[in-house]
């Protein structure tokens, strides 16, 4: 699920440029929020 959205958001960010400077902060939260809803779960 987690590509499928990674890819989706790349499809966009390839059009809209702008998009590209929050890509990389977006995605390294998302990761974070991951991260502790898992060691959460376990």
């Amino acid at each position: 699920m987690f590509h499928f959205l990674q890819d989706k958001l790349q499809k966009i960010l390839e059009k809209k440029s702008s998009w590209s400077k929050a890509y990389v902060p977006f995605c390294w939260a998302f990761r974070f929020i991951s991260m502790i809803t898992h060691l959460r779960a376990t």
